[in-house]
């Protein structure tokens, strides 16, 4: 697991860390569907592709895991599995595999309701990227 689940004020942050960009989003957004189900097995059967604009990097990363969040909420389809396919500038492209949401199958932990841009910043390391990620729940 390259994130970390950090205590923060009313809400729920993560601290990301990968060996690129592109890897970085994918672990946040594997780190928001660990807050979701808190490691519930999810197996896709449907892939779709998300392509979405941003003004810079950040910005992308608040729109990739609301979009995640806002597909679960108006869908009822989890997202389980994830690649960035382009990541340039201000443009994500990704494939996203998704899994109908059962109430049977899947209990929800932590209902996130929002993606927030609290102290929100990637940052380069010796190892790559780093980001913390706050969520409103």
């Amino acid at each position: 697991m390259s994130f970390c689940v950090i205590s923060h004020t009313a809400d729920v942050a993560l601290d990301i860390s990968a060996t690129t960009k592109p890897k970085l989003f994918e672990e946040a957004a594997k780190g928001y569907q660990y807050l979701l189900l808190e490691n519930q097995e999810c197996h896709p059967l449907e892939d779709y592709i998300i392509q979405l604009e941003g003004n810079d990097h950040e910005s992308l990363l608040v729109k990739w895991l609301s979009e995640l969040a806002y597909i679960f909420e108006t869908k009822q389809q989890i997202a389980c599995d994830f690649k960035v396919l382009a990541l340039k500038n201000n443009h994500l492209r990704a494939k996203v595999g998704f899994a109908p949401y059962d109430p049977k199958m899947h209990s929800i932990q932590k209902d996130v309701k929002a993606v927030t841009y609290s102290d929100l910043k990637i940052e380069k390391t010796s190892k790559g990227f780093k980001t913390r990620i706050v969520f409103d729940i």
